[in-house]
């Protein structure tokens, strides 16, 4: 494959381990490395018997190109399935996913530079562990001399990393039916709906940046999120309150609409200021897998992707603000909230926040043994010890908004 200067067209494959660096910690430096060259070693022998040729290997990377492809999407579902296949040190399995795109470039001795090289890396990047996405070029051409037995499933358009969005495929094959990858394990697909464009453009190119996160759409409208939605449904919808054409509650109608249709998808809601009466009807819509935050929380990544995991995970999320300016109204006489402690209320101000129990004891500095005796405690002076947990948390914060939210209703600006 030696073209040394001149431009070709090739298919290029790109492989890494989701999650390398946690995966890294929670099995070890010395397992880790064995199951790296493992996974390195079953990918080198498959690709090599389809006539691919390594041109890098990077960290938990490979970089193959092929002639063919057909070879190419060929030889990435016969690696990951002889992945699964294997016995893994530490008895882990590691989650590889698959970014394939043809395109033109240019060889230089062993390198191979263009636009094509730095879109396959993306797409591998968009994929989630133990899934295969490929470029519509590479579809259009593989899917006339694939078997039967694989197919090709359009996911649309998807933002890459410094890129423009790319229409995508996913691959699959029956060797590779597995139970859907949650949220938790994976990039959070993300819808994204804001009408100011500015706002819409800058947020969207921070998100894009967040490896966390992949941001499957952005919308402008009421109108284009259902239409997002139903195209392809995200794990959660990330949406401002107001959007054309009335610019009042677009948002709320959009959250209302999308749980009655779509139960799986979580919905968190933005908005410039503290609304207490939009957080109402948010709420009315059902108690899990929601979220109100502040615009501003937005920009803290780090703040942003927990809420969007907790979410994801059936919780409900609310603005740290929100929590504050409810705890400050303390209007709860009549209420069972009006028998908390100082102590348990700080602990559920913070569960309303969608923090974990680990989360909590370090925030307000205590024991996690402590904050669990604490959560215990609200949940019995709630009535709500016979609950599963995570309804049990959620309706606790349900009944500390109602109690303590009703003096601070109607919108205000969050000063």
């Amino acid at each position: 494959m030696t073209n040394d200067g001149r431009s070709r067209v090739l298919t290029l494959v790109f492989t890494d381990v989701e999650g390398s660096t946690r995966f890294l910690r929670e099995v070890g430096d010395d397992p880790y490395a064995d199951i790296l060259d493992a996974q390195r070693k079953a990918f080198r022998t498959v690709f090599e018997s389809e006539h691919g040729r390594e041109v890098s290997a990077e960290g938990d990377s490979l970089f193959f190109a092929f002639e063919s492809a057909s070879a190419a999407v060929r030889a990435s579902v016969a690696a990951l399935s002889s992945l699964r296949a294997q016995p893994w040190p530490a008895g882990r399995n590691p989650r590889v996913r698959v970014g394939i795109h043809m395109g033109e470039v240019t060889q230089t001795g062993s390198e191979l530079q263009g636009l094509a090289v730095h879109q396959a890396a993306r797409i591998c990047e968009a994929a989630r562990g133990g899934q295969i996405l490929a470029s519509r070029a590479v579809a259009d051409i593989a899917a006339r001399r694939l078997p039967d037995d694989f197919s090709l499933v359009d996911v649309g358009n998807t933002r890459l990393k410094g890129l423009e969005p790319m229409r995508l495929v996913e691959v699959r094959h029956r060797g590779l039916v597995d139970e859907e990858p949650s949220a938790e394990d994976g990039p959070i697909r993300v819808i994204f709906a804001e009408d100011n464009y500015l706002v819409r453009e800058g947020t969207a190119a921070l998100l894009a940046e967040v490896k966390e996160i992949r941001l499957i759409a952005v919308v402008e409208d009421l109108d284009g999120l259902l239409r997002a939605v139903a195209e392809q449904p995200p794990d959660v919808v990330l949406t401002d309150i107001r959007m054309p054409p009335t610019h009042t509650t677009e948002g709320i109608q959009a959250a209302t609409r999308i749980r009655a249709e779509h139960p799986d998808v979580a919905v968190v809601l933005i908005s410039q200021y503290i609304e207490y009466e939009y957080v109402r009807e948010l709420l009315e819509s059902g108690a899990s897998k929601i979220g109100y935050l502040l615009k501003e929380r937005v920009r803290a990544v780090d703040e942003l992707v927990d809420a969007l995991r907790t979410v994801c995970a059936g919780g409900l999320v609310l603005d740290p603000k929100v929590a504050h300016a409810m705890v400050a109204s303390r209007d709860a006489r009549g209420s069972p909230i009006a028998r908390l402690t100082d102590s348990e209320r700080q602990v559920l101000e913070r569960m309303a926040e969608g923090k974990t129990n680990a989360a909590i004891a370090s925030n307000v500095h205590m024991s996690e043994r402590s904050v669990e005796r604490h959560i215990n405690s609200i949940f019995a002076k709630l009535a709500l010890s016979e609950e599963k947990d995570v309804h049990r948390r959620v309706r606790a914060v349900l009944a500390f908004l109602e109690s303590s939210g009703r003096s601070a209703a109607g919108s205000q600006p969050d000063g």
